[in-house]
């Protein structure tokens, strides 16, 4: 066991194991090795989700109270794309972790503001044919 990095490998395991199987970039830091790709990962993710989060659901809102059920499908259907710019010069893991991330959280929530816009539309149709009925009601007396 005369090897330095045999050595540094078993101490990430040790490491590994003695906090609770949590594996953080700190157990590799104690162990004098480099682990990019978690936290790199982690970026893309932080990254990913807050442009998912400010993408703009106006849209989808209204195909779902204009197009109902079929408006939710549709959303649900489409595949949304991240934005080129934000992943130029990153590298191809960053950008599979990034694009993974930004479609997962970003079709949710287009599906989601769909879904609102279809119950939405759902109330407002129910409320007028109520009115509707309610005035014919009226009128028959």
């Amino acid at each position: 066991m005369n090897n330095p990095r045999l050595l540094r490998i078993f101490a990430v395991l040790f490491t590994f194991l003695t906090l609770n199987l949590a594996l953080t970039p700190s157990a590799f830091a104690i162990a004098n090795l480099e682990f990019p790709a978690y936290a790199l990962n982690e970026q893309a993710k932080a990254d990913a989700t807050e442009a998912a989060n400010s993408t703009d659901t106006q849209i989808w809102f209204l195909a779902g109270c204009l197009g109902g059920i079929i408006g939710v499908l549709i959303a649900q259907a489409v595949e949304p794309k991240p934005s080129a710019t934000a992943l130029l010069g990153k590298s191809p893991e960053y950008i599979a972790t990034y694009t993974d991330t930004y479609t997962e959280i970003a079709k949710k929530r287009q599906t989601r503001s769909a879904m609102n816009g279809c119950i939405a539309g759902t109330l407002v149709t129910v409320a007028f044919y109520a009115i509707l009925i309610a005035a014919a009601a009226s009128e028959d007396d």
